[in-house]
């Protein structure tokens, strides 16, 4: 099986279950964090919106099943920010709104531990969203 097709067939196992994932509790924020498909698309496309290698997606996709454990498990925000974003890709629409950004970082899984990072977003007033994934290493 090629990388291209490995990354396909995972893209449509890992969507399948993202699309299951329902609002979870994160005490440190004393909030709930939704899953919207912006986050899934965050997974496999770049903010410019260009695709993500094939090798980049798989990393990510593989992480996926850790979000809702650090989001759950994280005892504290580790970075917190705001910004003025432009929220639509239209050129002719230049929405601006102000966008809250949080890391949660935590050390997740029972066989092999891994310290994994998750970012979450708020557009607005909105809800609290997944944004995306990383490992940290050491």
């Amino acid at each position: 099986m090629t990388i291209e097709e490995h990354c396909i067939q995972l893209g449509i196992k890992r969507e399948e279950e993202y699309k299951k994932f329902k609002p979870v509790y994160c005490p440190c924020l004393k909030s709930y964090v939704s899953f919207n498909s912006d986050g899934f698309h965050h997974l496999k496309y770049e903010p410019s919106g260009r695709a993500r290698t094939h090798k980049e997606q798989i990393y990510k996709l593989n992480l996926l099943p850790l979000v809702v454990p650090v989001i759950r498990n994280a005892k504290k925000v580790d970075e917190y920010r705001t910004e003025e974003v432009r929220t639509s890709r239209k050129k002719n629409n230049p929405k601006i709104k102000k966008v809250e950004y949080w890391s949660l970082v935590e050390i997740v899984g029972r066989k092999c531990p891994v310290k994994i990072k998750v970012i979450l977003w708020r557009i607005g007033n909105g809800n609290i969203n997944f944004r995306s994934v990383m490992k940290l290493t050491k």
